[in-house]
């Protein structure tokens, strides 16, 4: 099945993800969200739905609230990160609700900005007075409280801030989930964690998939089973990552060992034609290790200080016999000396 505009299709279930602004323009549409819902409707799968929000249009979300409490797809609600103004309304559709242990979901009035005629913003603030009775019923309906109690403590002004723990006590969400980090985020680590803790009976309770969903390297598992084709995944990878280092290392002292026979090569002739001599080789061996060129460059630089006759001993033409002592044999045998 193919990738919708926010929905992540998995094996056993569907995942959408509610990230960002919420607005018809915005990245959470509430058109795109409806016909991915009638995309999904006949798969037959479970729906996932991940918040992390701060809000946005009022309108908008309340299009995505009714299109999440009217579906017939099973579904559940993870609060990710956090779940501010109206998406906390759509949080609190009805479907059950989880919040992350460190996540939050913040409750307030509605606030916009309005300019014209009194009579014009007399209108919009008894719109604004009905849209927060509609707002204050979906918590009530939640809480348990009286959409007169909600209004009072939430709709003040400011905003309020629920930990998960404050909103299991509201009756809010129906649980937490755990986000702590694995300390070592390796993929060696993670793998030995988790796997140890699912291959272990009497630990499988402890398992929670949840925990590793958050995790960048399993950012598209949807399913339980996807988490688990992952894991075994990076088991391979992992022990193909340490060959490849095995190999890798050996590679790096070849190539080391090379670049330093070379170097050596380059000062002894250039020591052996009096570029440099023994207290300036050290410097230039230096210059070499760091930058290859630019030491070569710098030797071809200063000028050789070799006296012909070295020149002329190192162009022998026969063994044992250089240029210079061939020319005095020819000189003598023509003068018969």
């Amino acid at each position: 099945m193919r990738r919708y505009f926010n929905v992540i299709a998995g094996e056993g279930s569907h995942c959408i993800q509610l990230y960002g602004e919420i607005g018809r323009w915005a990245e959470c549409n509430p058109e795109e969200i409806v016909k991915e819902l009638s995309e999904i409707a006949d798969s037959g799968k479970h729906l996932d739905v991940r918040i992390n929000s701060n809000g946005g249009d009022v309108y908008a979300g309340l299009a995505i609230y009714q299109a999440f409490k009217q579906t017939t797809i099973p579904m559940s609600i993870y609060i990710d990160g956090v779940a501010a103004s109206i998406a906390s309304i759509i949080a609190l559709c009805g479907k059950p609700l989880y919040m992350g242990k460190y996540a939050k979901l913040m409750i307030h009035a509605i606030s916009g900005g309005w300019f014209g005629s009194k009579s014009e913003l007399k209108s919009i603030i008894e719109e604004y007075e009905a849209l927060e009775n509609i707002l204050a019923e979906v918590i009530s309906n939640k809480s348990g409280k009286t959409v007169e109690d909600i209004k009072a403590q939430y709709f003040d002004g400011t905003d309020h801030w629920l930990t998960a723990q404050e909103a299991l006590d509201m009756g809010l969400i129906n649980g937490i989930y755990n986000t702590d980090p694995v300390e070592d985020s390796e993929p060696q680590a993670i793998y030995k964690t988790f796997m140890n803790r699912f291959t272990e009976p009497q630990k499988q309770e402890d398992m929670n998939f949840q925990e590793l969903r958050k995790r960048p390297s399993f950012a598209n598992c949807v399913t339980d089973q996807d988490v688990i084709n992952r894991i075994s995944e990076m088991e391979s990878n992992a022990s193909k990552s340490a060959t490849l280092e095995i190999e890798l290392q050996a590679y790096r002292e070849k190539e080391q060992q090379s670049l330093k026979a070379e170097i050596k090569d380059i000062l002894d002739k250039a020591e052996g034609e009096e570029r440099i001599n023994s207290q300036s080789r050290p410097i230039f061996e230096n210059i070499l290790n760091i930058n290859l060129e630019d030491g070569k460059a710098a030797l071809a630089a200063i000028p050789a200080k070799r006296r012909v006759m070295q020149n002329l001993h190192e162009g022998s033409i026969e063994p044992n016999t250089s240029v210079w002592d061939k020319r005095q044999q020819e000189i003598k045998e023509k003068n018969k000396l």
